[in-house]
């Protein structure tokens, strides 16, 4: 799919809920653990993907971000699969899009301290970029190498702006469009050579 050698099929998770998340704070980079709803959101991914996986789970290579909203969804996520055989693969491309001074706040409460610079922000998200964070297109070149590098079948472990900015290179869709698009917490990605489908 557009540009990629995809092998069989790739699973991309989002990490279950933080209480940032609840509050829509900008979580980026900082490291946020997950809070109740997040556990079982991840336990209920575990399950939804031991009944894809079935046997064939120690067949697959398991990736996640270093964040521990991440890295902690995925150990709830293989626990559920069992003795899957693979440890957990961290990589550090795959954190957050980041959103440096800003993280920590809201939009409404930037919008009240920085109206500006948020406008600008909404109006180019793929090329703006201030206050020590990183654009779409600085985490699509840290990211491309990542989902390039997959030779065999894999479960990824990441974040919404990964999610999006992966989906928007691959169904050719504008990062715009995309950001309206939920990016679920208790759904599973399902990518393979000639689909892309939630499940």
């Amino acid at each position: 799919m557009n540009g990629f050698a995809w092998p069989e099929c790739v699973y991309v998770l989002r990490h279950g809920q933080t209480d940032w998340n609840v509050e829509h704070r900008l979580q980026g980079h900082s490291d946020i653990p997950l809070n109740s709803v997040g556990k079982q959101q991840a336990r209920v991914l575990g399950e939804k993907l031991r009944g894809e996986l079935g046997p064939s789970a120690g067949a697959f290579e398991y990736y996640s971000s270093p964040l521990v909203r991440a890295h902690d969804t995925m150990r709830i996520v293989m626990d559920c699969l069992g003795d899957a055989g693979p440890s957990i693969v961290i990589d550090k491309r795959l954190v957050e899009l980041g959103f440096g001074d800003w993280e920590g706040k809201t939009f409404s409460e930037l919008r009240q301290i920085e109206p500006v610079e948020v406008e600008n922000r909404f109006k180019d998200k793929w090329h703006y970029r201030k206050h020590n964070g990183e654009n779409y297109e600085i985490l699509w070149q840290r990211v491309r190498p990542f989902f390039s590098s997959l030779v065999r079948k894999s479960v990824v472990v990441c974040h919404s702006g990964v999610i999006r900015v992966l989906l928007s290179r691959l169904e050719g869709r504008a990062l715009d469009e995309l950001e309206k698009q939920d990016v679920p917490q208790d759904k599973i990605l399902r990518l393979t050579r000639d689909t892309i489908l939630w499940i």
